[in-house]
């Protein structure tokens, strides 16, 4: 009788530590998944901004890049313009009523205007381009006519907001001539980068399946290993 209690409350012991046993790797195995879910939708987060701040640096760089060399070919005849129309303000000023003076600024001046708008047919015809405007040191609209249309417009007619980029022009004594307002195709400018962004998640999927069935594979090898590991701990 007291042994077959003895096995009895050896057999409850033993029941109970292997439901503590059950109860801790479960917990375990909880906390785990809840890790692991956890780091996957911070890693998921983090890849978004940095994607976002990559693509923001690819347009911006591009953009400001672009905008700057516009600037430096737009300097000599955005300059002859403002030397038409400074010579015009002076003759007005003197109160010159000789006609073959103002026939002469004014004449200036439309060539100055023809030869800037020559140069934005040039830089317009980049097919990242959408439209070019040139400004005076005041903000006044210059050239091309006619004016071409604003942001909001061109918004309605595309499924993407073109990107708008501001550059100063300047002489070579940096006196400031003017403004060169550029809009860029937003599907042009990030056709590129998408690419490279697609091919390089193509890339980081087939490392996660490599590491999947790399981790699969140890996994039954260490399974199918096991016994034999045991076996020779237990002759030492």
């Amino acid at each position: 009788m007291a042994l077959a209690n003895g096995e009895n409350h050896e057999k409850r012991t033993a029941d109970r530590s292997h439901s503590l046993y059950t109860v801790i790797k479960r917990l375990c195995h909880a906390l785990v998944v809840a890790g692991v879910v956890a780091m996957t939708i911070v890693l998921i987060v983090l890849l978004q901004q940095y994607q976002n701040e990559w693509l923001k640096v690819q347009t911006q760089f591009s953009g400001e890049s672009v905008a700057r060399q516009y600037a430096k070919l737009l300097e000599k005849p955005l300059s002859n313009y403002v030397n038409a129309q400074s010579i015009s303000t002076q003759s007005t000023g003197t109160k010159n009523s000789e006609n073959q003076s103002t026939t002469d600024t004014t004449r200036d001046s439309a060539i100055a205007i023809t030869n800037i708008e020559n140069v934005l047919k040039v830089l317009t015809s980049e097919p990242h381009i959408i439209n070019l405007a040139v400004f005076n040191s005041d903000g006044k609209y210059i050239a091309p006519l006619p004016k071409i249309p604003s942001v909001i417009e061109l918004s309605k007619s595309d499924t993407l907001t073109p990107l708008t980029f501001v550059e100063d022009i300047h002489n070579e004594d940096g006196v400031l001539l003017g403004y060169v307002n550029i809009h860029m195709n937003t599907n042009a400018v990030l056709e590129n980068p998408l690419t490279l962004r697609s091919q390089l998640l193509f890339i980081l999927l087939i490392l996660l399946g490599l590491a999947l069935i790399l981790g699969v594979y140890m996994t039954r090898a260490f399974y199918k290993s096991r016994p034999w590991i045991i076996a020779r701990l237990g002759q030492k």
